[in-house]
C-alpha cells in the first residue's frame, strides 16, 4: 500500500503541473487578438487541463486513502522490531521507519 501511496501522490503531482500549465497556456492565448471563444485551441487546451485536472484529483484521492491505510496496517500490525514515527519538523512533517 506504501507504493501505491507513493506512486498516487507522485502521479497526482505531475497531472497537477500538467493542468496548471494547460491552465496558463489557455490564459496567455486568451486576450490574443484573432483567438474567438470557439477557437479549437482554445477548446483543446481547456479539455486537455480539465482532463489533467481530473486526474490529479483521483490519484491524490488514492495516494492519501493508500498512506493512511499503509500507515493503520502498520501501526496495528504489532511488529516488536518496526518502528513508524511522524513528527514536526522544520519544512513540514518528517516521516520515518524501521522494517
Amino acid at each position: 500500500a506504501a507504493g501505491v501511496a507513493a506512486c498516487g501522490l507522485a502521479a497526482g503531482g505531475i497531472f497537477g503541473a500538467l493542468a496548471i500549465g494547460k491552465m496558463h497556456d489557455y490564459d496567455d492565448r486568451a486576450p490574443r487578438s484573432g483567438v474567438v471563444q470557439d477557437d479549437a485551441r482554445q477548446r483543446a487546451l481547456s479539455d486537455d487541463g480539465k482532463r489533467d485536472a481530473v486526474i490529479a484529483d483521483v490519484a491524490l484521492i488514492v495516494g492519501v486513502a493508500a498512506a493512511a491505510a499503509s500507515f493503520y496496517w502498520f501501526k496495528t500490525e504489532g511488529r516488536s522490531d518496526g518502528r513508524f514515527e511522524v513528527r514536526p519538523v522544520a519544512a513540514g512533517i518528517g516521516v520515518s521507519g524501521r522494517f
